[in-house]
Protein backbone atom coordinates (compact mmCIF):
# COMPACT_ATOMS: atom_id res chain seq x y z
CA UNK A 1 0.00 0.00 0.00
CA UNK A 2 1.62 3.40 -1.36
CA UNK A 3 0.70 6.53 1.16
CA UNK A 4 1.60 9.64 -0.75
CA UNK A 5 1.05 13.19 1.14
CA UNK A 6 0.64 15.49 -1.30
CA UNK A 7 -1.68 18.42 -1.45
CA UNK A 8 -5.43 17.53 -2.92
CA UNK A 9 -6.85 19.70 -5.67
CA UNK A 10 -10.44 21.01 -4.55
CA UNK A 11 -13.04 18.31 -6.44
CA UNK A 12 -14.79 21.57 -8.32
CA UNK A 13 -11.17 22.28 -10.27
CA UNK A 14 -13.43 19.04 -12.18
CA UNK A 15 -11.13 18.91 -15.69
CA UNK A 16 -7.42 19.55 -13.75
CA UNK A 17 -8.12 17.57 -11.11
CA UNK A 18 -9.51 14.38 -13.67
CA UNK A 19 -6.28 14.93 -15.84
CA UNK A 20 -4.00 15.29 -13.21
CA UNK A 21 -5.56 11.61 -11.45
CA UNK A 22 -5.41 10.57 -14.82
CA UNK A 23 -1.35 10.89 -14.89
CA UNK A 24 -0.98 9.26 -11.67
CA UNK A 25 -3.11 6.16 -13.31
CA UNK A 26 -1.10 6.29 -16.76
CA UNK A 27 2.16 5.90 -14.55
CA UNK A 28 1.20 2.94 -12.50
CA UNK A 29 -0.28 1.15 -15.04
CA UNK A 30 2.86 1.64 -17.61
CA UNK A 31 5.05 0.63 -14.22
CA UNK A 32 3.05 -2.63 -14.70
CA UNK A 33 3.23 -3.27 -18.20
CA UNK A 34 -0.67 -3.35 -18.48
CA UNK A 35 -0.82 -5.01 -21.68
CA UNK A 36 -2.75 -2.25 -23.79
CA UNK A 37 -4.96 -4.63 -25.87
CA UNK A 38 -6.13 -6.69 -22.85
CA UNK A 39 -9.45 -6.42 -20.90
CA UNK A 40 -9.81 -3.88 -18.27
CA UNK A 41 -13.04 -4.27 -15.53
CA UNK A 42 -13.19 -0.73 -13.68
CA UNK A 43 -15.63 -0.86 -10.70
CA UNK A 44 -17.88 2.48 -9.91
CA UNK A 45 -16.82 4.43 -12.42
CA UNK A 46 -19.72 6.64 -11.68
CA UNK A 47 -19.17 10.50 -13.51
CA UNK A 48 -15.66 10.45 -13.39
CA UNK A 49 -13.48 10.13 -16.30
CA UNK A 50 -9.67 9.65 -14.54
CA UNK A 51 -9.16 6.40 -15.48
CA UNK A 52 -10.21 6.87 -19.06
CA UNK A 53 -7.41 9.26 -19.05
CA UNK A 54 -5.05 7.45 -17.63
CA UNK A 55 -5.81 4.68 -20.62
CA UNK A 56 -5.83 7.17 -23.29
CA UNK A 57 -2.38 8.41 -22.21
CA UNK A 58 -0.81 5.01 -22.46
CA UNK A 59 -2.96 4.42 -25.76
CA UNK A 60 -5.24 1.51 -24.43
CA UNK A 61 -6.73 -0.10 -27.09
CA UNK A 62 -8.55 -3.33 -25.29
CA UNK A 63 -11.66 -4.09 -23.72
CA UNK A 64 -12.95 -1.54 -20.96
CA UNK A 65 -15.55 -2.81 -18.56
CA UNK A 66 -17.36 -0.50 -16.58
CA UNK A 67 -19.23 -1.74 -13.41
CA UNK A 68 -22.47 0.54 -12.34
CA UNK A 69 -25.49 0.21 -11.10
CA UNK A 70 -26.91 3.38 -11.53
CA UNK A 71 -28.31 4.06 -15.25
CA UNK A 72 -27.17 7.18 -15.55
CA UNK A 73 -23.71 7.55 -14.59
CA UNK A 74 -23.36 3.89 -16.47
CA UNK A 75 -24.64 5.89 -19.69
CA UNK A 76 -22.73 9.39 -18.94
CA UNK A 77 -19.20 6.94 -18.16
CA UNK A 78 -20.09 5.08 -21.76
CA UNK A 79 -20.20 8.28 -23.59
CA UNK A 80 -17.48 9.70 -22.09
CA UNK A 81 -14.98 6.63 -22.37
CA UNK A 82 -15.68 6.49 -25.60
CA UNK A 83 -14.59 9.65 -26.52
CA UNK A 84 -11.49 9.69 -24.83
CA UNK A 85 -10.96 5.75 -25.99
CA UNK A 86 -12.05 5.87 -29.47
CA UNK A 87 -9.64 2.86 -30.46
CA UNK A 88 -10.87 1.00 -27.55
CA UNK A 89 -14.14 -1.55 -26.90
CA UNK A 90 -16.35 -0.02 -23.82
CA UNK A 91 -18.95 -2.08 -22.22
CA UNK A 92 -21.05 -1.27 -19.23
CA UNK A 93 -22.56 -4.30 -16.75
CA UNK A 94 -25.35 -1.90 -14.88
CA UNK A 95 -25.89 -4.42 -11.80
CA UNK A 96 -24.38 -4.56 -8.05
CA UNK A 97 -20.75 -5.76 -7.76
CA UNK A 98 -21.97 -8.35 -5.61
CA UNK A 99 -24.12 -9.51 -8.70
CA UNK A 100 -21.91 -8.69 -11.57
CA UNK A 101 -21.89 -11.72 -13.77
CA UNK A 102 -18.73 -10.62 -15.93
CA UNK A 103 -18.40 -13.66 -17.95
CA UNK A 104 -15.28 -12.51 -19.22
CA UNK A 105 -11.48 -14.50 -18.74
CA UNK A 106 -8.08 -12.94 -19.05
CA UNK A 107 -8.18 -9.78 -17.21
CA UNK A 108 -5.42 -6.95 -17.20
CA UNK A 109 -6.10 -5.06 -14.18
CA UNK A 110 -9.25 -4.39 -12.04
CA UNK A 111 -9.29 -0.80 -11.11
CA UNK A 112 -11.17 1.66 -9.49
CA UNK A 113 -10.90 5.46 -8.22
CA UNK A 114 -12.14 6.48 -5.18
CA UNK A 115 -15.18 4.08 -5.08
CA UNK A 116 -15.29 2.28 -1.54
CA UNK A 117 -17.06 5.27 0.39
CA UNK A 118 -19.73 5.08 -2.24
CA UNK A 119 -19.73 1.12 -1.75
CA UNK A 120 -20.24 1.88 2.33
CA UNK A 121 -23.10 4.52 0.79
CA UNK A 122 -24.74 1.83 -0.80
CA UNK A 123 -24.56 -0.88 1.66
CA UNK A 124 -26.02 1.88 4.54
CA UNK A 125 -29.89 1.45 2.54
CA UNK A 126 -32.27 -0.93 0.76
CA UNK A 127 -31.63 -1.34 -2.92
CA UNK A 128 -34.66 0.90 -3.79
CA UNK A 129 -33.56 3.58 -1.58
CA UNK A 130 -29.67 2.97 -2.82
CA UNK A 131 -31.00 2.95 -6.32
CA UNK A 132 -33.38 6.88 -5.78
CA UNK A 133 -30.26 8.30 -3.66
CA UNK A 134 -27.65 7.14 -6.45
CA UNK A 135 -30.03 7.80 -8.94
CA UNK A 136 -30.64 11.74 -8.22
CA UNK A 137 -26.98 12.80 -8.45
CA UNK A 138 -25.55 14.08 -11.55
CA UNK A 139 -22.41 15.30 -12.89
CA UNK A 140 -20.40 18.03 -11.14
CA UNK A 141 -22.53 18.15 -8.18
CA UNK A 142 -21.59 18.53 -4.92
CA UNK A 143 -23.23 16.36 -1.85
CA UNK A 144 -27.07 15.77 -1.74
CA UNK A 145 -28.77 15.96 1.38
CA UNK A 146 -29.20 12.02 1.11
CA UNK A 147 -25.75 11.47 1.02
CA UNK A 148 -25.26 13.96 3.59
CA UNK A 149 -27.90 12.30 5.92
CA UNK A 150 -27.31 8.40 5.17
CA UNK A 151 -24.10 9.32 6.20
CA UNK A 152 -24.36 11.16 9.25
CA UNK A 153 -26.81 7.79 10.10
CA UNK A 154 -24.20 5.57 9.67
CA UNK A 155 -21.38 7.34 11.66
CA UNK A 156 -23.69 7.39 14.27
CA UNK A 157 -23.60 4.08 14.80
CA UNK A 158 -19.95 2.34 14.54
CA UNK A 159 -20.97 -0.99 15.13
CA UNK A 160 -23.26 -0.65 11.96
CA UNK A 161 -20.16 1.14 9.97
CA UNK A 162 -17.91 -1.63 10.73
CA UNK A 163 -19.99 -4.26 9.52
CA UNK A 164 -20.72 -1.95 6.31
CA UNK A 165 -17.15 -1.43 5.69
CA UNK A 166 -16.35 -5.28 6.30
CA UNK A 167 -19.51 -5.81 3.67
CA UNK A 168 -17.91 -3.61 1.15
CA UNK A 169 -14.78 -5.27 1.25
CA UNK A 170 -15.66 -8.86 1.28
CA UNK A 171 -17.72 -7.49 -1.94
CA UNK A 172 -14.95 -5.71 -3.95
CA UNK A 173 -12.08 -8.39 -2.86
CA UNK A 174 -14.82 -11.05 -3.87
CA UNK A 175 -15.16 -9.53 -7.38
CA UNK A 176 -11.58 -9.86 -7.38
CA UNK A 177 -11.26 -13.35 -7.31
CA UNK A 178 -14.12 -13.97 -9.63
CA UNK A 179 -12.42 -12.51 -12.33
CA UNK A 180 -8.36 -13.43 -11.07
CA UNK A 181 -6.95 -9.89 -12.73
CA UNK A 182 -3.58 -9.83 -13.09
CA UNK A 183 -3.84 -6.91 -11.16
CA UNK A 184 -5.35 -5.01 -8.82
CA UNK A 185 -4.92 -1.32 -8.45
CA UNK A 186 -7.67 1.49 -6.33
CA UNK A 187 -6.91 4.26 -4.32
CA UNK A 188 -9.21 6.72 -2.01
CA UNK A 189 -8.00 10.27 -1.14
CA UNK A 190 -9.85 13.20 1.26
CA UNK A 191 -12.74 14.98 -1.15
CA UNK A 192 -12.64 18.39 -1.27
CA UNK A 193 -16.78 18.04 -1.77
CA UNK A 194 -17.20 16.22 1.64
CA UNK A 195 -15.17 18.62 3.62
CA UNK A 196 -16.89 21.13 2.64
CA UNK A 197 -19.73 19.89 4.61
CA UNK A 198 -18.18 18.81 7.60
CA UNK A 199 -18.09 14.98 6.33
CA UNK A 200 -13.90 14.76 5.93
CA UNK A 201 -14.33 11.38 8.57
CA UNK A 202 -15.74 9.70 5.68
CA UNK A 203 -12.49 8.98 3.94
CA UNK A 204 -11.29 7.30 7.32
CA UNK A 205 -13.86 5.10 6.71
CA UNK A 206 -13.12 4.28 3.00
CA UNK A 207 -9.20 3.75 4.30
CA UNK A 208 -10.50 1.27 6.29
CA UNK A 209 -12.35 -0.82 3.50
CA UNK A 210 -8.93 -0.13 1.51
CA UNK A 211 -7.02 -2.06 4.32
CA UNK A 212 -9.54 -5.04 4.50
CA UNK A 213 -9.25 -5.48 1.12
CA UNK A 214 -5.54 -5.75 1.05
CA UNK A 215 -6.12 -8.45 4.04
CA UNK A 216 -8.56 -9.97 1.84
CA UNK A 217 -6.84 -10.22 -1.37
CA UNK A 218 -3.38 -11.17 0.56
CA UNK A 219 -5.36 -14.55 1.60
CA UNK A 220 -6.55 -15.03 -2.14
CA UNK A 221 -3.30 -15.11 -3.53
CA UNK A 222 -2.72 -11.42 -4.33
CA UNK A 223 0.93 -10.02 -3.18
CA UNK A 224 0.81 -5.45 -2.17
CA UNK A 225 3.70 -4.42 -5.07
CA UNK A 226 2.45 -0.62 -4.26
CA UNK A 227 6.09 -0.10 -2.98
CA UNK A 228 7.58 -0.89 -6.16
CA UNK A 229 5.03 2.07 -8.14
CA UNK A 230 5.99 5.39 -8.81
CA UNK A 231 4.93 8.54 -6.39
CA UNK A 232 1.92 9.98 -7.95
CA UNK A 233 1.61 13.68 -7.46
CA UNK A 234 -2.08 13.03 -6.72
CA UNK A 235 -2.26 13.06 -2.54
CA UNK A 236 -3.29 9.57 -2.65
CA UNK A 237 -3.54 6.04 -1.16
CA UNK A 238 -3.02 3.48 -3.49
CA UNK A 239 -3.65 -0.30 -3.18
CA UNK A 240 -1.30 -2.14 -6.15
CA UNK A 241 -1.73 -5.51 -6.02
CA UNK A 242 -0.21 -8.19 -8.19
CA UNK A 243 -1.85 -12.37 -8.78
CA UNK A 244 0.70 -14.89 -7.68
CA UNK A 245 1.52 -16.99 -10.97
Amino acid sequence: MRRVSLPVKPDNEAAGWNQAMGGAWSEILRTLSLDIRGTVVEVGPGFSDKIAYGLAEIRFTGTIVLVDPTPGAGQWADRRYRQLLPSATTRVTPVPLADAALGIRHVQALVSNHVFDDMVLRLATPPAVSAALFGSMTPGTGCTSGFVETWRDVHANPATLTRLIDEAAHEFAGCATRIAPRFVVVNQYPSWTQGQRGLEWIHGCALRVLTRVSALLARNGFVDVGAAMPVTPAGATWLVMAARR
